[in-house]
């Protein structure tokens, strides 16, 4: 027997349900969205990366290609916010020197972060360059406890034993079957230790940019550009660059500089609207997945050899990567207060390869 309800009141649960129904439609179609945006335009950077070193021998050079179309993507959003309300996220494009003498220290961690990261890719197979890239895990735990004096909880450190132990495995492999050359393997042990530094540098600097990310990344991408230029020289590339025959072809100016300048700058739109979208865990088994599924494309199309042995290699490094996301997420999730300059740190899982400058020192809190 039904209940009449008093007065004119009548039951909202028809219309809650359909309007339920239709927020979660659109909070799924966002999900999806921004998830395959991150994937394809994370896995498309790194093969590109790859290709123009390929075809040029000047990892210097083209990380400085890649840094003034981000220069040129952040003056573009600057004034796109101006016109469309989607990208007030995005700060006015202004560097103030003092601020910039306050960011350059950070900057020169940047620098040689994303420079050892290309230099890593120069030197191993795509296959690979998720385990060759894997020990930035490796780094957060030890310099959280050398430079912060703050400990990782034992399951923490299992799962990082499982990464080390995949690193080990895989790079034997790899270097018995002659297809990693120890440069390789030093350049990524490097951009791993980088990476972690950045992460705890970058905490200490976004107070100077109004812990604004967005414009902590127009200074550095600037001053980046800035600094790189003479480095060029100094790694004597130009030579390199001059007499290599695909620097006078505008199909490589296009096909290769432009695009991977271009998608390079988008890693880090695709990385916020994935963060912004989904929570730290699906985000962190996002990356994951896509690290498997990258190093899979390499095997299947690239045809890069690997032995059983750097399969399991790889798996470790990619299983062991995702439970440390999951046990981070979950020692977070168990805490009343959070302390947001200390998680920030740890909250960074090394599933990921190609949008270390964006994704670092982010969390879900700093929407």
């Amino acid at each position: 027997m039904s209940i009449p309800l008093k007065g004119n009141l009548t039951t909202p649960s028809a219309p809650m349900t359909q309007a339920a129904a239709t927020a979660l439609s659109n909070r799924r179609q966002s999900v999806i969205w921004a998830v395959s945006f991150y994937w394809i335009v994370s896995i498309a950077l790194v093969f590109l990366n790859k290709e123009s070193m390929n075809r040029l021998n000047a990892p210097i050079f083209i990380t400085w290609t890649q840094l003034v179309y981000a220069v040129l993507g952040c003056y573009a959003l600057s004034r796109v916010r101006n016109y469309h309300p989607s990208f007030n996220f995005f700060p006015e494009f202004k560097i103030r020197p003092d601020v910039a003498l306050q960011v350059l220290p950070l900057t020169v961690t940047f620098i040689a972060m994303i420079s050892f990261n290309n230099m890593c890719l120069q030197y191993v197979n795509v296959s690979f360059y998720q385990v060759a890239r894997s020990l930035t895990i490796v780094f957060n735990v030890a310099f959280t406890y050398l430079l912060m004096g703050q400990s990782t909880s034992t399951r923490a450190l299992a799962t990082v034993a499982a990464v080390i132990t995949g690193y080990i495995i895989g790079s034997s492999a790899e270097l018995s079957m002659k297809e990693l050359s120890v440069r390789g393997s030093v350049f990524g042990i490097l951009a791993s230790a980088f990476v972690s530094l950045y992460a705890i540098n970058v905490k200490r600097v976004l107070p100077a940019v109004d812990n604004n990310k967005w414009t902590l990344m127009i200074y550095n991408n600037v001053i980046a550009s800035v600094l790189m230029l003479p480095l060029i020289v100094v790694f004597n590339e130009v030579p390199v660059i001059i007499s290599t025959p695909a620097v006078y072809t505008l199909s490589f100016w296009l096909n290769f500089v432009a695009i991977t300048g271009i998608f390079g700058f988008l890693i880090n739109i695709a990385t916020y609207a994935q963060i912004q979208a989904t929570s730290p865990l699906t985000h962190n088994i996002s990356g994951t997945a896509k690290s498997a599924f990258q190093s899979l494309m390499a095997l299947i199309f690239l045809r890069e050899p690997i032995s059983i042995e750097g399969a399991f290699g790889l798996f470790l490094v990619i299983i062991g990567s995702f439970l440390y996301g999951w046990v981070r997420d979950c020692e977070m999730s168990a805490k009343p207060v959070v302390p947001a300059k200390y998680e920030q740190l740890h909250s960074i899982v090394s599933v990921d390869d190609d949008d270390d400058c964006m994704e670092l020192g982010e969390t879900k809190d700093s929407k």
